[in-house]
């Protein structure tokens, strides 16, 4: 019920930041107390909306934790870390669970990746927990064969109680953003 609070909370602080703002012109035009007392709910309001972000993990919240644990285990050259969240009927190019798992497992664990920045994560497809999720991401990868860029689009379904990659397309990050390519996979 209030997980919209949570994850539109900086386009709710900035609505509150602006009727604070009038508020407080209105105070210094009449000075009156009762605008005071305005800008005090206003502050009251951003700080309650701020301590539900720090006890509601919204599905969005989730899914992009569950997103940067698996930057983490690439960095770490843990792939299970990586692999626990992946759903059961993952599916992705010529890839099944099984086949990637075997094969990126070896390219995670010789830790060829050093760093993975990710970044402008969009939901496309916001999270309903009896269809899907779709978020789109920006990936900068920095290893042994040089510094490359994507962008992915992730589907995430909700299983045993956790949101888990369905799928995941790689595009170009520049032009023919919408023709997939193939996952890179080293050999």
């Amino acid at each position: 019920m209030l997980w919209w609070l949570v994850d539109y909370a900086k386009t709710i602080y900035f609505l509150l930041g602006i009727a604070a703002l009038v508020l407080i012109a209105l105070w210094w035009m009449n000075r009156r107390a009762k605008y005071l007392v305005g800008v005090g709910v206003v502050i009251g309001l951003a700080a309650l909306v701020w301590l539900l972000g720090l006890f509601i993990v919204t599905d969005r919240m989730q899914i992009r934790a569950n997103i940067l644990a698996m930057k983490r285990g690439v960095e770490q050259g843990n792939p299970d870390a990586v692999f626990r969240h992946f759903s059961k009927s993952f599916g992705a190019d010529q890839w099944d669970r099984k086949s990637l798992e075997a094969r990126a497992g070896r390219f995670i664990e010789q830790r060829r990746v050093h760093e993975i920045i990710l970044w402008d994560f969009d939901f496309e497809v916001p999270p309903d927990r009896n269809n899907k999720a779709v978020v789109a991401f920006r990936v900068r990868a920095i290893g042994d064969g040089g510094e490359v860029w994507y962008l992915c689009r992730a589907d995430f379904v909700f299983e045993e109680g956790d949101w888990r990659m369905k799928t995941i397309r790689f595009f170009n990050p520049v032009a023919d953003t919408d023709r997939p390519i193939p996952i890179p996979v080293p050999n």
